[in-house]
């Protein structure tokens, strides 16, 4: 595999939050199924899109094993993108519009720290009680939002985060604005690393400007020595 696929591939992982490492013993083929899946979310139709799915994981029949973690990963994206492909929004989207969101999501992280909500959001978590608690939102919703219901969650939730007095002494209201300021710190902040995954994708593919890149990874880093895939 030459650096230019290396490079692209290692870009796939960090889109789809597979490690590097797991696409051993044939990262070839996991470049070629990543490459397929990263496609897969502009397919409208159900049906057509389901299939589309199950093939680029019978691909890694007699390769893979299968309760390997590249092949864990690569199910539970495809099942993910079968049912609820709306979440994959970004990869369909021009690169001109991922810059201009990933710009107002900035300011939108910039505020809400300023308010307060930036202290403490890990990752991981199942439920919204630990949606709050660790900040995995799309997590939290795989795993049942209907939790939202059972408050006492929410507000032991809530007594780990911003202490014991605050989080007993709300009332609905103020658990919703509570929830909603962390749910919204802890979205924007994911929506954030996923935008610049494809967007590093794209800049070594040839699809982003310097200028756009410098908007999304300010001025550390300068476009001009970042090779492109052919140049690797």
């Amino acid at each position: 595999m030459d650096q230019g696929s290396q490079q692209r591939l290692k870009n796939l992982c960090a889109i789809f939050k597979i490690r590097l490492e797991a696409t051993q013993p044939n990262p070839d083929l996991a470049l070629a199924l990543l490459s397929h899946l990263y496609a897969m979310p502009v397919i409208a139709e159900k049906s057509a899109r389901r299939n589309y799915g199950n093939q680029i994981l019978a691909n890694t029949s007699g390769v893979f094993d299968q309760y390997s973690e590249f092949v864990g990963g690569l199910g539970s994206n495809v099942i993910m993108m079968q049912e609820f492909p709306h979440w994959f929004a970004n990869l369909g989207r021009s690169t001109e519009q991922l810059v201009e969101i990933y710009g107002d999501l900035e300011r939108t992280v910039y505020w809400l720290n300023k308010a307060g909500w930036g202290a403490g959001v890990g990752a991981g978590g199942a439920g919204i009680a630990e949606a709050i608690d660790k900040g995995s939102v799309k997590a939290g919703v795989k795993r049942g939002v209907d939790r939202l219901a059972g408050r006492s969650a929410i507000i032991e939730a809530l007594q780990k985060r911003f202490g014991a007095r605050m989080a007993a002494g709300a009332g609905v209201a103020g658990v919703v604005v509570i929830v909603g300021g962390t749910i919204a710190y802890a979205s924007a902040l994911q929506q954030m690393e996923e935008i610049r995954n494809i967007l590093l994708d794209r800049f070594h593919d040839g699809k982003m400007s310097d200028e756009q890149f410098r908007k999304v990874f300010g001025d550390q880093v300068d476009p001009t020595v970042v090779k492109k895939y052919w140049e690797m």
